[in-house]
């Protein structure tokens, strides 16, 4: 599975069940990568996309090798085996969290990174991984 996450400086996914945060050209950006692949969710991010997108409880276990997951309010360490890329959008703010990606950045080799403006901040980082 290729693994999409949004995080800030601290490596928080949500807060109190809320998304940390959410931005428009981020998930236009999403959306772009995964055209003509499948992009599965959590129903509670389903909202956010206005593409065709796979949305079920149990999202991370139905995904295939290739499909992409969006994921924000679960963690990844139990899926690791199963991740074969990594895509990260750092938010580059500190914010409040109590869901953090919990996998070792240090054991992943980082492919790419390129900043670009968003909606809603003016600095976003992505940045890819691969084993």
């Amino acid at each position: 599975m290729i693994a999409i996450v949004c995080l800030d400086d601290r490596k928080g996914m949500m807060f109190n069940k809320r998304r940390v945060s959410s931005d428009r050209t981020v998930i236009e950006k999403i959306e772009e990568m995964c055209q003509n692949r499948t992009l599965w969710v959590h129903p509670d991010s389903l909202r956010m996309f206005t593409g065709e997108v796979r949305s079920d409880e149990a999202f991370l276990q139905k995904a295939g090798a290739q499909d992409f997951c969006f994921v924000e309010n679960q963690g990844l360490k139990q899926y690791e085996a199963e991740i074969e890329t990594l895509i990260l959008f750092w938010w580059n703010r500190r914010y409040p969290a109590d869901v953090y990606l919990e996998l070792d950045l240090d054991e992943w080799e980082l492919k790419s990174r390129e900043e670009f403006e968003g909606y809603s901040h003016t600095k976003i980082t992505k940045e890819v991984y691969q084993r």
